[in-house]
């Protein structure tokens, strides 16, 4: 938040409770910076007409939630995106991130490019989960190619294979 003053943040979690955590944090550390929450402060509608200003104001964090960020609002205004944790449903976090593109070319140009930024944290439900889905993916690997792998092993044990 030091690092880029000028830039408008949002912060998603699947969970507000660690939102409302952070931005009291957030707060303390930097009382001159606007926080937006949905529902806490303003209506999703009232905080979409302040992220999107053609004005640009600088300086906003929108803290939201995954479930409720995902639908019904455009965050074309925002710069960077931080993920505390992903949603366990893929097509959320693909939703979610599309209310951060402009729809337009010329709002494209006028808000910038965008920065994502994904937090894990080593043994949390989100890297558990993302291990498992990785161990399915090598599995299904190993199961649609097995012929190409037993071929493989054997060439590396030194033993004949016939074509």
């Amino acid at each position: 938040l030091m690092d880029n003053p000028d830039k408008n943040i949002a912060v998603f979690s699947t969970r507000q409770e660690i939102l409302e955590i952070l931005e009291k944090e957030i707060r303390k550390e930097f009382p001159k910076k606007t926080i937006y929450m949905p529902d806490k402060d303003l209506s999703l509608v009232e905080i979409q007409s302040i992220i999107n200003k053609k004005s640009k104001k600088h300086d906003i964090i929108y803290m939201g939630t995954i479930g409720k960020s995902k639908e019904g609002i455009s965050l074309a205004g925002l710069n960077t995106a931080i993920v505390l944790d992903k949603s366990f449903v893929p097509t959320d976090m693909t939703q979610l991130l599309s209310r951060l593109n402009a729809t337009t070319p010329e709002e494209q140009e006028y808000f910038g490019l965008k920065e994502y930024i994904y937090l894990y944290v080593d043994d949390t439900v989100d890297t558990i989960i993302e291990g498992i889905v990785q161990g399915k993916l090598e599995m299904t690997y190993a199961i649609n190619n097995y012929k190409e792998i037993l071929k493989q092993r054997r060439i590396e044990h030194g033993e004949k294979t016939s074509s």
